[in-house]
């Protein structure tokens, strides 16, 4: 049996997480009468799929890219607000799905394309409204049939439910519908939270974004360069180098794609029964199924055994050499606990460094990395009226003393890159535009990403 699915991850990311599924083999054994564009759907920060659990299992085990991953409830058009609260008490079996004895939430999210075209004119300023009727809908329903009602847990849920107010055009413009698509999510916690982070440095990168970038790298084209390096003999493998790595995580990310390992191996290991890892195993409809249940241990069995195989490599036995830098030793120390939590020490290797002063092994060939400061910002909901006048104008002097120094430090960064790390793939990850074009190298490529909701840019350059 089918299910409809939504898999969340960071924007401009989609495609990435789309590939995860080509490669797992996921429209190779599909039906002969549902296409792959039938299956999968890209929307902003994720994709809708049509798929069955033993598969959903798999993303949530093997994705490097998904931060969370829904199980649709139900779908139907609204024509007003009050829409969402007769479907909840008469449409859907909520017992299906949690018990009276456990706690739910719900977020509301609004598609943006509804700001821009609301045909219900439904008032879309205050979602918190919504997830209100949601949440009074559900609790009828349960007082309806057991005369009782369960509670609402906003920090801790037993099932959390995600509404998301959809617009959907017909052809032709009368036909465009807003839809309210109700989801309980699977995972709890989010993919993206490995489990080896121990502590963070300042603005720490997600994990599967780290992952994403590193992938983005395309690091195979640097095998093809390496062979044909007439020094090679000189240089035993090429290198992946963090040069600024602060707390690991992209070292960490990178070394876990090149080992094929799954990234929710740490999970897996440590898994109990008692150790709310996975929202999942708590919901209805996974106690009351022997199948599913047996579907998703044997995955999770299956996860464990490749895990412990692949941490029992040696460091000679990777394609690349992994190096991280720092000139921060705070940052070195988080860095080295956290690889250490991940199992991987042997295979990577810190030293405190100055960005600006690193120089690579003679004749190497290899992949560095940078994610530098991007300066400080002035917060969404800051109002300059909140502050006063000196404290504007020692703002604004703190201000312009950074951006000095952080032009500085992109500038020197490239004259750096161009003089030492000839035959190199460098990458700056950077969220500040006007710092980027401090760097005098011509870019390869210069690919969007969101950090958080921080619009950036991963600059490649394929130094000669």
């Amino acid at each position: 049996m089918k299910n409809h699915f939504f898999i969340s991850c960071p924007r401009y990311l989609e495609s990435t997480l789309v590939h995860e599924f080509k490669a797992w083999g996921f429209f190779d054994r599909h039906e002969m009468d549902e296409s792959t564009e039938e299956r999968v759907r890209e929307v902003n920060g994720g994709i809708y799929f049509h798929g069955n659990f033993d598969e959903i299992f798999h993303v949530i085990f093997y994705s490097r890219i998904a931060s969370r991953v829904f199980l649709l409830v139900d779908s139907f058009p609204i024509d007003e607000a009050k829409n969402i609260y007769e479907a909840a008490t008469k449409k859907i079996e909520w017992d299906n799905y949690f018990h009276l004895e456990q706690t739910f939430k719900i977020n509301t999210l609004v598609d943006q394309k509804l700001f821009k075209e609301n045909p219900q004119k439904l008032n879309l300023k205050n979602s918190v409204y919504f997830s209100q009727l949601l949440k009074d809908g559900i609790v009828d329903y349960f007082r309806n049939k057991f005369t009782s009602r369960p509670s609402v847990n906003l920090k801790n849920a037993d099932a959390s439910f995600l509404l998301h107010l959809e617009l959907k055009e017909g052809e032709r413009k009368k036909d465009t519908k807003t839809f309210a698509n109700i989801f309980i999510d699977l995972t709890g916690m989010p993919l993206s939270n490995r489990g080896y982070r121990t502590m963070t440095g300042p603005a720490p990168l997600r994990e599967n974004l780290a992952a994403g970038l590193f992938l983005s790298s395309h690091i195979e084209d640097l095998d093809e360069k390496f062979n044909e390096n007439p020094n090679k003999s000189t240089q035993s493998k090429p290198y992946v180098i963090d040069s600024m790595c602060g707390t690991g995580t992209f070292l960490i990310e990178a070394l876990l794609c090149v080992l094929g390992m799954p990234p929710s191996y740490l999970k897996v290991m440590h898994y109990t029964t008692a150790n709310k890892v996975w929202d999942l195993v708590h919901h209805a409809y996974f106690i009351k199924s022997p199948k599913i249940q047996k579907q998703f241990f044997n995955k999770l069995e299956e996860t464990k055994k490749i895990a412990q195989k692949i941490l029992k490599q040696s460091s000679s036995d990777l394609p690349y050499i992994f190096l991280g830098f720092d000139k921060d030793r705070r940052s070195l120390e988080i860095a080295d606990a956290n690889i250490n939590r991940a199992h991987l020490s042997p295979f990577i290797k810190l030293k405190r460094e100055d960005a600006l002063k690193l120089i690579p092994p003679h004749e190497s060939i290899g992949l560095i990395f940078c994610n530098p400061p991007y300066g400080k910002r002035l917060k969404a909901n800051d109002n300059v009226a909140d502050f006063s006048l000196e404290e504007i104008e020692k703002n604004q002097e703190e201000l312009k003393i950074q951006t000095e120094e952080l032009e500085q430090l992109y500038h020197e960064y490239g004259e750096q890159l161009k003089k030492q790390f000839k035959h190199y793939r460098a990458l700056v990850f950077t969220g500040n535009a006007e710092m980027r074009k401090k760097i005098s190298l011509k870019t390869s490529a210069k690919i969007p990403f969101f950090n958080g909701d921080i619009e950036s840019r991963l600059l490649v350059y394929d130094l000669y």
